[in-house]
């Protein structure tokens, strides 16, 4: 009885009314940096030279089947997708528009998986969170099209939805960075900001120095750490602002990280308490007019709470389940990688190496030996060697290239890798006498993958 009183009190809370205003907000900044998103798409010399062509394409597990299309239908769901958030940004035809955003965006992300990138990930949750929110019922062209659609005020889930969802970034980034290698040695840190000096205009010296480098590793996890709830708090939310804006400025000005910054600063205010425009003289006159023209909107009934209040839950289980999915696995993450991806660690290590493959054909004793670099990318080749999953799926590549092309019956392929972490010295990475044609990717730890040795990374 008492669990249902409080999970009652939980649904009401979460249906409470609050200014619709604050969510079109959300909807307009996370449009107009996806709109520039998808326009750096059609631009990009390599969205043609992986999608455009008939290069070997890497692909995300369970998601093999996702393959480009052909050049005029590729070309559609490019600008189509830069329509579509167009739509979501003005708030046209918001219902179709936010769906086919997050379906283009996210077919485009499962296409190159030497591609993967936290914000990119990051889009597609938001895109897919977006396709079921009420946005566009203030501050859009739907809602002046179609009036019936307006209203002045929402229920307070969505806002909190996003508050969670944008806030678990932040949490996690910081978590992550909880480790000797990013707070004691700097590493790879250290090594990034005296490259990034070479290519500054300005404080070339200081973005260089040790004061820097340890500026950044500590300030960088208090800060990942504290964000959220110093934005939630009122009395450091200003400081809080402020720090955020530079915080992203300074990752702008220093490592090429796309539109992650700016995303992360276009949709900040979701942290500020609803109807928090109406603070700022003339917008909040402005907007304000516009969203109060709406009804209050209608009470939905107790079992459609009931079903959005166990939707949330099950959400809110997974989100937090995935960056912590890491500790399933022996071994250390940033080594393994099983369980490094979706889960926030962003910016964190740095891994170099070299692969190359021994086939063997167990019927003649005939082997061949193949060199990636004959085939991949230089951004393929960079992602391969440190990458178990890749390194699998290349080899099977060749399982099948040798069996078509060759007429092997039964190649056997393995993998000559060594990787170095956080620029120590290379270490060999998988066991070279495994068979990796003869392994499937499932959720169990990779049985081949050799343990690091730890040994300190070099400070300098």
């Amino acid at each position: 009885m008492q669990a249902d009183n409080k999970r009652g009190r939980l649904r009401r809370w979460l249906y409470e009314p609050e200014d619709a205003g604050s969510l079109a907000l959300f909807r307009i900044g996370f449009g107009v940096v996806m709109a520039w998103g998808m326009w750096r798409y059609l631009s990009a010399v390599w969205v043609q030279k992986y999608f455009f062509s008939d290069i070997f394409l890497f692909k995300y597990p369970f998601f093999e089947w996702v393959h480009p299309l052909p050049p005029p239908a590729m070309w559609v769901v490019l600008w189509g997708s830069f329509i579509a958030a167009l739509g979501v940004c003005f708030g046209v035809l918001y219902r179709l528009c936010a769906p086919l955003l997050f379906i283009g965006h996210t077919y485009l992300f499962l296409l190159a998986a030497s591609h993967y990138l936290n914000h990119s990930y990051l889009i597609s949750v938001l895109a897919l969170i977006m396709s079921f929110l009420p946005a566009h019922r203030a501050i859009s062209v739907d809602s002046w099209l179609w009036p019936s659609l307006r209203s002045s005020q929402l229920p307070r889930w969505p806002h909190m939805l996003l508050i969670f969802q944008v806030g678990i970034v932040y949490f996690f980034a910081g978590i992550a960075k909880l480790n000797t290698d990013w707070l004691f040695y700097r590493q790879p840190i250290q090594r990034w900001l005296e490259s990034a000096a070479r290519h500054v205009p300005v404080g070339k010296d200081l973005v260089g120095s040790e004061a820097a480098s340890y500026t950044i590793a500590w300030g960088g996890c208090a800060y990942d750490l504290l964000a959220v709830p110093a934005l939630l708090w009122p009395p450091t939310r200003f400081l809080a602002t402020v720090t955020t804006v530079a915080f992203h400025l300074s990752n702008t000005y220093l490592f090429n990280i796309g539109v992650f910054p700016w995303m992360m600063l276009a949709i900040m205010p979701v942290f500020f308490p609803a109807g928090w425009y109406r603070q700022i003289p003339g917008l909040g006159l402005l907007l304000g007019q516009w969203v109060d023209c709406g009804a209050p909107p209608a009470k939905p009934s107790l079992i459609y709470q009931r079903v959005v209040t166990s939707v949330l839950a099950t959400w809110v289980v997974f989100q937090l389940f995935l960056p912590l999915r890491h500790h399933l696995y022996p071994g250390n993450v940033a080594w393994t990688e099983e369980g490094h991806k979706y889960a926030w660690r962003m910016k964190l290590r740095s891994k170099r190496g070299v692969a190359t493959f021994r086939i063997l054909d167990p019927k003649t004793g005939e082997a061949w030996l193949v060199d990636p670099k004959d085939e991949l990318t230089a951004r393929q080749l960079r992602k391969l060697p440190g990458q178990p999953e890749l390194l699998l799926q290349y080899a099977h590549h060749l399982d099948k290239r040798y069996r078509q092309d060759y007429g092997v019956e039964d190649p056997q392929v393995f993998g000559e890798v060594s990787v170095s972490l956080n620029y120590r010295p290379h270490a060999q990475f998988i066991d070279p006498a495994f068979d990796l044609s003869t392994q499937t990717i499932t959720f169990a730890p990779f049985p081949w993958i050799l343990p690091l040795e730890w040994t300190p990374p070099p400070k300098d």
